[in-house]
């Protein structure tokens, strides 16, 4: 069977463009299935040099449950965004300010449980700030800066911000 026979039919002008030209490039479109239902599907077409001539190989790849994986992703993404990071935020500054005193003096362990809350809280808020940076980046939306930097400082401004969790840790930097 040639593989235009695993593409659906609306999508089988694009797959023929793509195959006259040999892109070696993965490209996605839909499959169809004996039955006639349609799949998401990866083509990547290569020129294979057969006995003096060009030959095009071709490997048609069901990315169904990759689509399905990429779709949970970005919906825990969103919800990360919206639904947790609004109110951590606001857990966390209330910690802070309960932790300044702006309630009132707390007690020496009310204020240490205040201070540890807040610096986790702070830690998640990193952390759901690093997952949505790395969303950007796959996504193609962040812009990124290229810099030279001098490696002591990188180095020394890590330590800083790891220094207090890791004394916290019993961990030496």
């Amino acid at each position: 069977r040639t593989p235009l026979d695993f593409i659906a039919p609306e999508s089988r002008a694009q797959a023929e463009r793509l195959i006259a030209t040999a892109s070696d490039k993965p490209y996605e479109t839909h499959g169809q299935r004996k039955g006639g239902t349609l799949f998401d599907v990866e083509v990547i077409i290569k020129s294979i040099p057969y006995k003096g001539r060009t030959a095009l190989g071709c490997v048609v790849r069901d990315i169904t449950e990759r689509k399905e994986i990429d779709r949970l992703k970005n919906e825990f993404v969103s919800i990360v965004s919206h639904e947790l990071r609004t109110p951590l935020t606001s857990i966390r500054g209330s910690l802070g300010l309960m932790e300044g005193g702006a309630v009132g003096e707390l007690p020496p362990k009310a204020r240490e449980l205040a201070r540890i809350a807040r610096q986790n809280a702070d830690r998640l808020i990193r952390l759901i700030n690093d997952i949505l940076d790395l969303s950007k980046i796959e996504a193609g939306k962040a812009q990124l800066t290229i810099a030279a930097l001098d490696p002591v400082d990188v180095v020394e401004s890590t330590f800083a911000e790891l220094r207090a969790m890791a004394m916290q840790y019993g961990v030496t930097l």
